[in-house]
């Protein structure tokens, strides 16, 4: 029963968050205008050539990013230099285990956040930190680091995670200093042989391998 119960949250937690993401990207593109909708609408897309009108909600006006936007801050659209060894390093960085909470995000359009990196053989736990529909900036996790992707190709959602833990124990104190830098939805998720699994499970495995003197 409470596995039941847990798998239905999971599922209520996931649609939230889906709809919480909708109408934030809704909210960021209304803007109030103080003169005349229709003048100031050709000043706001002469001056910003991503954003166009999409509604006129009262004396609001709702705007919308181009495809040409959501092409820029779509990472997984890049197409980096084939000599380029920037990518092997991110997977490294993440793959090291170590985690830190750094002043200003080391990622940029320049220096994206690695996707779909191979997860290591063995038990190992990573902590969720975001799942998107949509493309969101680079450093929309502030110093976090390393954090690394995967993008689910059924659903289309995003799912962003932080680090890499070899122990519960360290992963709980990671996620302890995740949630207090300002991301309280974050959890632990564990994989064993680069596939995802139950904490229960993930603890048994765990706790078998340790040898009492």
């Amino acid at each position: 029963m409470l596995f039941a119960e847990i798998s239905h949250l999971d599922s209520q937690k996931k649609m939230y968050q889906l709809q919480a993401d909708e109408k934030f990207l809704q909210a960021a593109g209304l803007k109030k205008q103080a003169v005349e909708p229709e003048s100031e609408n050709t000043r706001v897309e002469e001056e910003n050539p991503y954003i166009t009108l999409k509604e006129q909600i009262g004396d609001i006006n709702v705007y919308q990013y181009t495809p040409e936007a959501i092409a820029l801050q779509e990472p997984e659209r890049i197409s980096p230099d084939p000599d380029d060894t920037s990518k092997e390093e991110h997977v490294d960085e993440v793959l090291s285990g170590s985690f830190d909470i750094l002043e200003h995000s080391p990622y940029s359009f320049e220096n994206p956040i690695p996707y779909d990196i191979p997860l290591p053989e063995g038990l190992i736990y990573r902590i969720q930190i975001g799942a998107f529909s949509k493309p969101i900036a680079q450093d929309a996790f502030s110093g976090i680091f390393p954090v690394s992707a995967e993008k689910d190709p059924e659903s289309g959602i995003t799912k962003y995670f932080a680090g890499i833990f070899n122990s519960s124990v360290s992963a709980t104190r990671a996620l302890e200093q995740i949630k207090n830098y300002g991301f309280p939805d974050s959890f632990i998720v564990p994989f064993l042989n680069g596939e995802k699994i139950s904490i229960q499970r993930a603890k048994e495995i765990e706790y078998s391998q340790i040898k009492f003197q």
